[in-house]
């Protein structure tokens, strides 16, 4: 059924670790944390200190290596995007506020000088023309790398979350922190529903590959093409679930009980307190480096 599903997208990794000990309360405040974190700090150093300690922390309780690889893949994709889109078009933008002249060094230019003649010339400019096309300049990759590590630090932190907490568990720290239980499961709901989807595209996939679907022998452009039609069921499938979802919820009587008792209490540790501490030192430190100008945007690499 849907509830089978739902339990099997959990990627709840049962081992008994410092973070499963820690007060689901604490864990949800990380979300937060990291990022008021990722937006104090702006030095692409920093950040990735961040994005190293969220992966050790995904090491440490030891995530799922094919659910970490996927993730890995989708801020390796973002990263190349934002930095080429960044790197070739972040420096028009500084130049509009009076930017120096340093700011337009050139990090990369993405056609040869020696190609840079006749046609490709005329369409992107000479090689010595400063406001060629295809050029990635050091101030937009820089920028680029920031924006692409801050994702990467926000991204990260929520799975670490999941998989180290108990959906009811969460839904309880939720209702502890004054939370209607509707919201509250509605947000424990969203953090599963990418999950999900993944899982029925892998399914969609698989079936298309039985059928005789070739999809790992073909090209970038045929593979693009072959995952479009996976849109469709990928839909419907979803308002399908949805509409069980809703009839479960309707006949257990969800939405008509206003006093909930739990099973099971959470309690808060010293664990807990020193969790939050620690968290408090962080931003603090965080803003005294912002504000002292040593994680501001470097000017170069």
């Amino acid at each position: 059924g849907l509830g089978d599903v739902y339990k099997r997208q959990v990627q709840y990794v049962p081992t008994d670790t410092i973070v499963h000990r820690l007060d689901p309360r604490v864990k949800l405040a990380l979300v937060p944390f990291v990022l008021v974190v990722s937006l104090i700090l702006a030095h692409p150093l920093y950040l990735l200190i961040g994005v190293i300690a969220i992966i050790g922390a995904w090491v440490y309780i030891i995530a799922p290596l094919a659910y970490a690889s996927r993730m890995l893949v989708v801020i390796l994709i973002f990263l190349g995007m934002i930095v080429l889109i960044q790197g070739m078009f972040y420096h028009q933008r500084t130049a509009s506020y009076g930017a120096k002249d340093e700011v337009r060094v050139v990090f990369l230019d993405l056609i040869p000088a020696n190609l840079r003649s006749g046609p490709l010339g005329n369409i992107f400019g000479e090689a010595d023309d400063p406001d060629r096309g295809l050029v990635l300049y050091e101030v937009g990759v820089i920028f680029g790398l920031m924006l692409t590590l801050r994702f990467g630090c926000i991204v990260s932190i929520m799975p670490l979350v999941t998989m180290t907490t108990q959906l009811t568990d969460l839904m309880l720290a939720m209702t502890k922190l004054r939370l209607p239980w509707k919201i509250s499961y509605l947000v424990v709901t969203s953090f599963r529903f990418v999950p999900l989807l993944m899982s029925q595209t892998d399914t969609i996939l698989n079936a298309q590959k039985l059928r005789g679907l070739a999809v790992e022998k073909a090209n970038l452009i045929k593979r693009i093409t072959a995952y479009a039609p996976l849109a469709v069921p990928v839909i419907l499938g979803a308002f399908r679930n949805s509409e069980l979802l809703e009839m479960v919820l309707a006949v257990r009587g969800f939405t008509n009980v206003t006093e909930r008792t739990t099973l099971y209490e959470i309690r808060w540790r010293p664990i807990d307190t020193a969790a939050v501490v620690a968290m408090g030192i962080i931003v603090i430190v965080s803003i005294g480096l912002r504000v002292a100008g040593i994680a501001n945007l470097p000017t170069s690499l």
